[in-house]
């Protein structure tokens, strides 16, 4: 709903509809429940898929995170993490190793307080839980979004992506994945906007 609401807003057609035949856009009085179905040759705004998410946020790297945190591995850090055991993933994200430091106030934090990665996105890493459009399935393979069929049923949990300011790290690498309800409300829990090149 959000998506369609700021696309209108700025005169670009909507993504989401509740018909396959997008004759019904999301709107606030029918947003809640239902199926739901992704235009993808619309030019509005929308959420990313779960692969266009991974790749934005790796940014062409290949490793846990898309800095390189030579502290971490997958033993270390995943109940007792504290300010300065992971500095170079501690420079780009919110997580738990940094929650209760003094700027951390275990608390989501405004967006762009941490650098960003190579391609300019903040936040990819921790800070909030990041929905996806997709459902959460089998893990898919990278750049499997061009195969979509766009639709969404009731009942799908979505994919969260990026683990948020109380994840341990594991929860934060660029491959991690958890499911959520699509009406999930909590403190931890955002998304990012993306819209389609022509």
């Amino acid at each position: 709903m959000f998506a369609n609401l700021l696309s209108d807003e700025r005169g670009l057609t909507s993504c989401y509809y509740k018909d396959a035949s997008f004759s019904q856009a999301v709107t606030i009085e029918n947003y809640n429940g239902g199926d739901f179905y992704w235009k993808q040759d619309a030019n509005g705004y929308r959420l990313l898929s779960e692969s266009e998410w991974e790749y934005s946020c790796r940014a062409g790297a290949s490793g846990p995170f898309w800095i390189q945190e030579l502290n971490y591995n997958d033993h270390n850090c995943d109940l007792h993490c504290t300010p300065g055991m992971m500095p170079s993933l501690e420079s780009v994200a919110w997580f738990s190793g940094n929650k209760m430091s003094p700027e951390g106030l275990d608390t989501t934090k405004p967006v762009g307080m941490k650098l960003p990665n190579p391609w300019g996105l903040y936040d990819v890493h921790g800070n909030v839980d990041e929905l996806c459009w997709d459902c959460f399935d089998p893990y898919p393979p990278m750049n499997d979004y061009e195969n979509m069929d766009g639709t969404i049923s009731s009942g799908c949990d979505k994919v969260g992506r990026g683990g948020c300011w109380g994840s341990d790290p594991y929860m934060c690498r660029s491959a991690a994945r958890n499911g959520m309800p699509p009406d999930a409300r909590e403190p931890a829990l955002g998304f990012r906007l993306a819209r389609s090149l022509p």
